[in-house]
């Protein structure tokens, strides 16, 4: 909080109510408060571009073991061993209609996966 005096000059002087220690104190809450906040934008802006950065969706008739493991949506070793040795696929459906995998795994990955050029399972 600051007052005003007067000196004997007659000017106008700012006189603060805290002494130094206070003042850093005050700054050093400031300092932190500012780059708590500039830490929350950055995180903010981040999760805001990855929103319109699409992922490449990954080709189910020549990707690797690993990628499907680990990109895909509960897809173990063995069930991705069960997808590589049924290739090549015409349509990301034959997964269901060929009882590869479940209509369940279908859905919780078909925004993820397609087969050559085409997009979510149409040519």
């Amino acid at each position: 909080m600051n007052l005003f005096t007067i000196n004997k000059h007659k000017h106008l002087h700012m006189v603060d109510k805290y002494n130094s220690k206070e003042l850093l104190e005050i700054s050093l809450y400031n300092r932190v408060g500012m780059l708590f906040l500039t830490l929350i934008l950055i995180l903010c802006f981040c999760s805001f571009f990855n929103l319109f950065v699409p992922k490449q969706k990954i080709n189910i008739n020549t990707c690797k073991k690993e990628v499907l493991t680990t990109e895909l949506y509960s897809t173990s070793e063995v069930k991705a061993n069960r997808i590589i040795k049924n290739r090549p696929y015409d349509s990301i459906y034959s997964l269901v209609e060929d009882g590869i995998m479940t209509e369940y795994w279908l859905q919780m990955n078909i925004d993820k996966i397609k087969i050559g050029s085409e997009i979510n399972g149409k040519k």
